[in-house]
Formats: C-alpha cells, sequence, structure tokens
C-alpha cells in the first residue's frame, strides 16, 4: 500500500496489485491505468484493463495459474468461454493501490 494518496491529483498513474483466489490457491497480477480517475472507479477499470491484457497476450480462453499457501500445489483456471473481465471479477478478493504519480 502507497503511504500517501493526493486525491486533489488530476492526471496520474496508478499501478494495482489485484489478487484473484480460488479455493485456497492464490495469485497476484499487476496492472497501469493512466488518466482522470480516482477511488473506486480507478481500481474497477484496472481489472478490466487485466481482462484486456490477457486476452491480448494468451487469446479468448486464457490461463491463470494460482498457489496454495504452501506453494505445492497450483490450480490452472480458464474461463471457459465466459467473458474474460466476469471471469476475473469472480476471483477478485483484493485490490491494492501500489504507487500513485502525477502525469502531465
Amino acid at each position: 500500500m502507497i503511504e500517501n494518496y493526493d486525491p486533489n491529483i488530476r492526471w496520474s498513474r496508478h499501478t494495482y496489485r489485484v489478487t484473484l483466489q480460488s479455493w485456497d490457491c492464490v495469485g497476484t497480477l499487476e496492472c497501469d491505468m493512466g488518466g482522470n480517475m480516482r477511488g473506486f472507479e480507478v481500481m474497477k477499470a484496472a481489472v478490466a484493463e487485466l481482462a484486456d491484457n490477457i486476452y491480448e497476450q494468451q487469446g479468448a480462453n486464457p490461463t491463470i495459474i494460482l498457489t496454495n499457501p504452501s506453494g505445492e500445489e497450483t490450480l490452472q483456471c480458464q474461463p471457459d468461454g465466459e467473458d474474460i473481465e466476469k471471469w476475473l471479477f469472480a476471483m477478485v478478493v483484493g485490490v491494492e493501490l501500489v504507487k500513485h504519480e502525477e502525469t502531465q
């Protein structure tokens, strides 16, 4: 988590860490967002941006690998034809702002 968030910054770049979980298996992904958004609005947009990035990298049926706390077991998750954004939102258990920078 960042130490100071200035809500008065109009144009900024946010870096979010999105935590996904299914059963006891967890994984994290990071996403950069820019523009004139703040608060929860940009958090939702970060998950949508992740969905777009995953689609660009892996296509319509991507795989995300989650790991249990001991690191001994993994779970391969796929949307099985479901919309990638909806699929991700169903697994999101946390969205954390890790970096916030003013842009011009």
